[in-house]
C-alpha cells in the first residue's frame, strides 16, 4: 500500500498527539495569563500522566505480561508522536489507554466549565450564602449544546483513532493502518479519565473527590481481577496440554522399554556365574559355540571334559 500524502496524515497526527497539545496548550496558557485554574488543570494532567504508568506497571505485575487484556494488538507501533517516521514495535502495556484517560479527563473538566459559565445550576458548586440558587440566567441552548458536542465529539475520535476502528484517523506504520489499543483498554481508560476528572471538580470546588478517586480504583481493580484469571487460565490450559504431552511421552518411553526389554535382557553376573556350571558345557556341545564368544578365557573345548563336571556330558 502506498504512503499517505503528508495532509492525509494530519488528522491521524493531530489525533495522536492530542494529549502532548493538551498538556504544552494548558501549560502555556497557565504561565502566558497566570491563570491559576490553568495551572490546576495542567496540574491534573501531569498526574493523571502518572496515574496512567502507575496503574499500567501494577496490572503488568498482578496479572503478568502475557495477559490478553493487557497486551496490545499485533503490530502495534510505539507511542512516539510520529511513528511513521521512525516506526517501532511497542512493547509497553496497553491497559489501560492514556490517549482515552486523558481525552475523558480533559472532556469532563471542560464539560463542567462550560456549564458553569452557561449559567446552569450546577449540583456541586456552594453558594456564597444559604438562600442563593447558585443559577444564573441561562444562554441560548446552541451556545451550550455545540461547545459540549466539540468537546466530546474530539474526546471519541481520540479514542477511536486508538483502535482498529479508526478508517483514517490511524497512524499507518510502513503503509498499512495500526491499532494501538483493543476496545477494552480504551474503554476502561475512559471510564478512569471521567471519574478522576469529576474527582477534580469536585475537589477544585471545596467538595470531597475521594469517593471518585475510589471509583476509579475498583475499575482498576476489577480489570486487574478479570487479568489475572485469565492468564490463570491459560496457565492451566497450558499445563494440561504439557501434562498430557508429558503423559504421552512417558508413555511411549515405556513402550519402548518394554520393546527393549523383549529384545534385549539384562545379564546378573553372579546369576551367571552360579548357571555357568550348567549352562557352560551345553552352550559349547550343542551349540558349537567358542568359549571367547562367551567373554571366558580363551581355552579349547576339549579341556572341559577333563573337569569332574564335565566327565558325564
Amino acid at each position: 500500500m502506498a504512503e499517505r500524502s503528508e495532509v492525509a496524515r494530519v488528522p491521524a497526527n493531530l489525533m495522536r498527539t492530542m494529549p502532548y497539545t493538551a498538556y504544552v496548550a494548558v501549560g502555556s496558557y497557565a504561565v502566558v495569563c497566570w491563570s491559576r485554574d490553568a495551572a490546576w488543570l495542567e496540574l491534573g494532567l501531569l498526574l493523571g500522566e502518572i496515574a496512567n504508568a502507575v496503574a499500567k506497571s501494577l496490572l503488568k505485575k498482578v496479572a503478568g505480561p502475557k495477559a490478553g487484556l493487557l497486551r496490545r494488538p499485533e503490530g502495534a507501533a510505539d507511542s512516539g508522536i510520529y511513528p511513521q517516521h521512525c516506526p517501532r514495535a511497542s512493547s509497553s502495556s496497553g491497559m489501560p489507554s492514556g490517549h482515552s484517560q486523558t481525552s475523558a479527563f480533559l472532556a469532563i473538566v471542560l464539560s463542567h466549565l462550560v456549564v458553569r459559565r452557561s449559567g446552569e445550576a450546577v449540583p456541586w458548586r456552594r453558594c456564597a450564602e444559604p438562600t442563593e440558587t447558585c443559577a444564573q440566567p441561562s444562554r441560548p441552548r446552541a451556545e451550550l449544546l455545540v461547545p459540549l458536542g466539540y468537546i466530546w465529539l474530539v474526546a471519541v475520535l481520540v479514542m477511536m483513532s486508538r483502535t482498529r476502528f479508526a478508517g483514517p484517523l490511524a497512524v499507518c506504520v510502513d503503509g498499512r493502518a495500526v491499532a494501538h489499543h483493543t476496545v477494552p483498554q480504551v474503554l476502561v481508560g475512559a471510564a478512569v479519565g471521567c471519574l478522576l476528572g469529576e474527582a477534580a471538580v469536585v475537589w477544585h470546588s471545596g467538595g470531597d473527590g475521594g469517593p471518585w478517586v475510589g471509583l476509579a480504583a475498583a475499575v482498576l481493580a476489577l480489570v486487574a481481577t478479570a487479568a489475572w484469571l485469565e492468564a490463570r487460565c491459560q496457565g492451566a490450559r497450558g499445563g494440561d496440554a504439557d501434562a498430557d504431552g508429558g503423559s504421552d511421552g512417558d508413555k511411549s518411553r515405556d513402550v519402548g522399554s518394554i520393546e527393549a526389554s523383549a529384545d534385549v535382557q539384562p545379564v546378573d553376573p553372579e546369576a551367571s556365574e552360579r548357571a555357568g556350571a550348567v549352562e557352560l558345557p551345553r552352550v559349547l556341545f550343542e551349540k558349537r559355540t567358542r568359549l571367547t564368544d562367551l567373554g571366558l578365557p580363551g581355552v579349547i573345548p576339549e579341556a572341559i571334559g577333563k573337569c569332574s563336571w564335565g566327565r558325564g556330558l
